[in-house]
């Protein structure tokens, strides 16, 4: 990848409230990979925290936005136009209720597949050739109740679920960084044995 600069941005809401449940897994893997780099989040000049670091002649920006999953994409679009940020050298990280538990999927583009924050994402940017990181959390409830659900704990059972996933999706942020979004789907889109079961 020839670009100078990446944007990485993990979705959530913020507030500690917010901090265990399903949809504040965009968060945690943005987390993960800046401790991999031994950086840390520091308010930003928006509605956003981030950590950044050279890698590579790169500068690496991994962004929280905080303001509140559904309206992800405004902090997104300023920093966009401020550091001239071009949408292929994007990663959106978020949860996503029509994939598995334990499953995460990477693309280059695509329809926002329900998810309210990458849909903000979308809107704000005016476009779909996003790359996005998703992370799958299942739906065990009706889709009546689905914010129940994603804004539910994850409990101690899943946890354990849930960290690996987490360590899996940092782990491709940082093939992401380093190879490219083909070499990240390539490595990281593996079918589980479960997905070969059905």
């Amino acid at each position: 990848m020839a670009q100078e600069q990446l944007l990485i941005a993990g979705l959530g809401n913020p507030g500690p409230e917010y901090r265990w449940t399903w949809h504040n897994l965009g968060y945690r893997v943005v987390e993960a990979a800046a401790s991999r780099f031994k950086i840390n989040f520091k308010p930003g000049k928006g509605e956003y925290f981030a950590a950044e670091k050279m890698v590579s002649g790169r500068r690496i920006m991994l962004v929280k936005p905080t303001s509140f999953m559904n309206l992800s994409g405004r902090p997104l679009l300023n920093i966009v136009e401020r550091e001239d940020i071009f949408h292929d050298q994007l990663l959106i990280i978020c949860d996503d209720v029509n994939l598995p538990l334990g499953r995460i999927r990477l693309r280059s583009g695509g329809s926002d597949g329900g998810q309210k924050g990458l849909a903000s994402v979308i809107y704000y940017l005016g476009t779909e050739q996003i790359p996005r990181l998703r992370l799958g959390i299942g739906r065990e409830t009706p889709p009546g109740d689905l914010r129940n659900y994603v804004l539910s704990e994850i409990s101690v059972k899943e946890e354990e679920i849930v960290i690996h996933m987490i360590e899996q999706a940092a782990e491709a942020v940082i093939t992401y960084i380093h190879d490219g979004i083909n070499a990240a789907m390539n490595r990281f889109n593996t079918p589980t044995i479960a997905d070969k079961a059905t």
